[in-house]
């Protein structure tokens, strides 16, 4: 069963036997169709979530000027991308251009390439 409220959740797979929950006690669970697959804590309470599907990465906002990256290929947090905020609220990828938006609790929206490794 869960342990915590859900806060976001993202389906990985077009079968939606593959997904993703945002849990609200700091926890990212992985669950099959079995049940759950992995599960593992991030560093401040998570608000929002993006999958990536080009590069197989998780973004989740949160409290704190962080967004974290979770690449689930190999099971590592990357490198996390730097706001100018102190909270992001809404995580979304364009499907087009693959930007990555960032809804911020300041009310701005910062824009961001996932391709690039710089600001």
């Amino acid at each position: 069963g869960m342990d915590s409220e859900v806060v976001a959740f993202h389906i990985l797979s077009e079968d939606w036997k593959k997904l993703v929950l945002l849990q609200a006690e700091r926890y990212i669970e992985m669950h099959t169709q079995d049940g759950i697959y992995y599960r593992t804590r991030i560093p401040t309470f998570g608000r929002d979530m993006a999958y990536y599907s080009r590069t197989a990465e998780l973004y989740i906002g949160a409290t704190g000027s962080q967004v974290f990256r979770l690449n689930l290929c190999k099971g590592t947090f990357m490198k996390p991308i730097d706001t100018l905020t102190s909270g992001v609220n809404v995580t979304k990828i364009h499907p087009l251009h693959s930007l990555l938006f960032l809804g911020t609790e300041t009310g701005t929206v910062e824009c961001w390439d996932p391709r690039s490794r710089t600001r």
